[in-house]
């Protein structure tokens, strides 16, 4: 018992450090790209040297073709239940800011619905969320968590 104790808050303790260290490192290239914001100069990525262009992307793409294949099985499902559950569309659109703020479209698979209150304005979240979405933000969309 002591062992699995011990265990469990040196989990506890790695993960948080892993976490302070990781937002350390965010705030610390937040305020340098603010400073260089600041003095009127543009943030831009190097040219991309050979790595990068013979190596990962070529990877990068190979394997996010991979996943794309294997899990569209389950997306073809979650399409499909979706539209059933949702009564339409399935999917959210959410315009959103990219590298160098170009504006993109975001897709998601939709968990709540579009029910309005008399004044036409959108109900609160916890009273537009179906059981469905809930199923589905629990189960899949959490996963990447782990």
């Amino acid at each position: 018992m002591a062992k699995k104790f011990v265990k469990f808050f040196f989990k506890l303790a790695l993960r948080i450090s892993l976490i302070a260290g990781c937002a350390a490192a965010i705030a610390f290239l937040a305020e340098r790209i603010d400073e260089i914001k600041a003095k009127g100069k543009k943030v831009v990525h190097k040219p991309f040297g050979i790595y990068e262009r013979f190596i990962k992307r070529p990877l990068d793409c190979f394997l996010a073709t991979g996943a794309f294949i294997v899990f569209s099985p389950i997306l073809l499902v979650l399409t499909i239940v979706g539209a059933i559950k949702m009564g339409g569309n399935p999917f959210f659109t959410q315009e959103r800011p990219g590298k160098n703020e170009k504006i993109f479209e975001l897709i998601k698979f939709r968990t709540m619905t579009n029910k309005k209150d008399e004044n036409g304005e959108l109900l609160p979240s916890n009273d537009r969320l179906t059981s469905y979405g809930k199923k589905l933000r629990s189960r899949i969309c959490e996963q990447h968590q782990f």
